[in-house]
């Protein structure tokens, strides 16, 4: 599975860039209206952000396993720490909604 760049008209950073254990992945930045907490800033002066988005990409053969009814496993690396809240879609249209952004041409 290859991490793509999510296509939704948001803020848009690099993760991991400066990490050589880890590929960098770009996110996309958004705000979800049901969730609240502590948000951070990232130089952004017009709205606080909660969430980070982040988009996959299926080869062919994890298409066809799919396709075949095989489930989606989800990892995350807590380093024993209280686990993060996830989301997980299909397409960018639904996150896209969530966020109130748009998706790119």
């Amino acid at each position: 599975m290859k991490m793509v760049r999510p296509k939704l008209v948001a803020p848009q950073i690099t993760i991991a860039e400066d990490q050589a254990e880890f590929k960098p992945v770009t996110a996309a930045l958004a705000r979800h209206p049901d969730y609240h907490g502590r948000g951070y800033r990232v130089g952004l002066d017009t709205h606080e952000l909660n969430t980070v988005v982040l988009a996959f990409r299926p080869s062919d053969e994890e298409r066809a396993r799919l396709a075949a009814g095989e489930d989606i496993y989800l990892s995350l690396l807590t380093f024993m720490q209280p686990m993060q809240a996830v989301i997980v879609s299909v397409g960018p249209q639904e996150p896209a909604g969530w966020y109130g952004v748009e998706v790119e041409p």
